[in-house]
């Protein structure tokens, strides 16, 4: 692999989408992170915004409106749907990069565009695609009629770029066998034990479900098929037979409405609390029992360290490839089979019973989180950037 031998002067990290999900978490956590660790850096963030929610202020830290390179006055106000707006992007990234020719461009999402323009715009930067989910898991749910061409163009996509960072040493075993690509076109470098730094969150409603005795049990994640919402709520309805608890629900998707329909079914909804998203919800996952997530599939799990971080006991089913990577094939945290809501309420109940060895799992699991220190995954990066040199 050669990198450029001159000095490095901007690192472009572009992210087109900010929203709260666990790709926009990781972007912010990364960009601290780099900037506090190499304030001789400049960084480059290429959004969709002029304003970052959880950035930390920095001198070395510019943040770059991709609309103001669009070249297409007032496309923003303009409703002919995604099709624009790739377009919009394509024309952005293109002359941002004609503009200012950074020494590396880490693209979080929209590989392909990146890609495109780079070889439009003829330009020698550095090209790093980072891979946030599970792409053959991925493709299969979301679009299986296009799984095959989905491939060949993720293959085509990162046998152009300069290299691909994945979220766990698993997955980045996985992509190059799945893609037919060579090992070295792969790293992994995890995600930060960090969050961006919020206000905290408040609610009567909230206060008032905490100050009761039951057991909390708790998941925050994107509410969508993926994330196994079924396996928790049904897990859940064996849980409430034997223990008088209660299910929160922390974030929003796709799949909320029946997520609603299932609790109902189940005859579970009195002591399910759909919250929707809250800017803090570290406070509540500390006040809270178990936390639990059950994915199909997971690039990486945020909320699993965030919850180790708060000292929560973490039941979690063992997806590719996350999950069993954090807790480190359950040695800090307790690892259940994909989708089997049984041995899930059975996991629960073991914690519930045993505060003893509850708390002690919880510590030990707090303790392990020294290898997503900010400045170590900073210096993974930097490795990749050159900027350790």
């Amino acid at each position: 692999r050669v990198w450029p031998t001159t000095p490095m002067k901007i690192v472009t990290l572009y992210n087109p989408i900010l929203d709260k999900g666990g790709i926009t978490v990781s972007y912010i956590n990364i960009v601290n992170s780099l900037a506090e660790n190499y304030p001789d850096t400049v960084f480059h963030l290429l959004v969709n915004e002029t304003k970052i929610t959880g950035m930390n202020p920095k001198i070395n830290i510019e943040i770059i409106n991709i609309s103001n390179y669009q070249l297409v006055p007032q496309i923003h106000k303009m409703n002919w749907g995604k099709y624009l707006s790739s377009i919009g992007t394509t024309l952005g990234v293109f002359y941002y990069l004609k503009k200012y020719k950074p020494h590396y461009f880490v693209s979080f999402q929209g590989h392909l565009i990146v890609l495109l323009c780079k070889l439009m715009s003829r330009s020698s930067t550095v090209l790093i695609a980072r891979e946030n989910t599970v792409i053959g898991h991925s493709f299969r749910m979301f679009n299986s009629k296009f799984y095959k061409l989905r491939l060949k163009v993720k293959k085509f996509t990162y046998n152009h770029v300069n290299l691909v960072v994945t979220l766990t040493e698993a997955a980045s075993k996985y992509s190059p066998d799945l893609l037919s690509l060579p090992k070295t076109k792969f790293t992994a470098i995890q995600n930060i034990n960090s969050k961006p730094i919020l206000e905290p969150y408040t609610g009567k409603k909230l206060e008032k479900l905490f100050s009761s005795s039951n057991p909390k049990i708790i998941s925050v994640s994107r509410v969508s098929q993926e994330k196994g919402v079924d396996t928790i709520l049904k897990a859940f309805s064996l849980l409430i037979k034997t223990h008088k608890a209660e299910l929160i629900i922390v974030g929003q998707g796709s799949y909320v409405s029946s997520g609603k329909k299932l609790a109902k079914a189940l005859g579970i909804y009195s002591h399910c609390h759909f919250i929707g998203w809250v800017q803090n919800p570290s406070q509540l996952i500390s006040k809270s029992d178990v936390f639990v997530t059950a994915p199909i599939f997971e690039g990486f799990g945020n909320s699993i360290i965030e919850a180790m971080r708060s000292k929560t006991p973490v039941v979690s089913t063992d997806a590719p490839f996350g999950p069993s990577e954090i807790l480190e094939n359950g040695k800090n945290g307790i690892l259940v089979p994909v989708g089997d809501d049984i041995k899930f309420s059975s996991a629960i109940t073991y914690l519930l019973d045993n505060p003893s060895k509850s708390k002690e799992l919880a510590k030990i699991a707090h303790k392990s989180l020294i290898r997503f220190d900010p400045k170590l995954i900073a210096s993974k990066w930097g490795e990749v950037l050159g900027l350790n040199e």
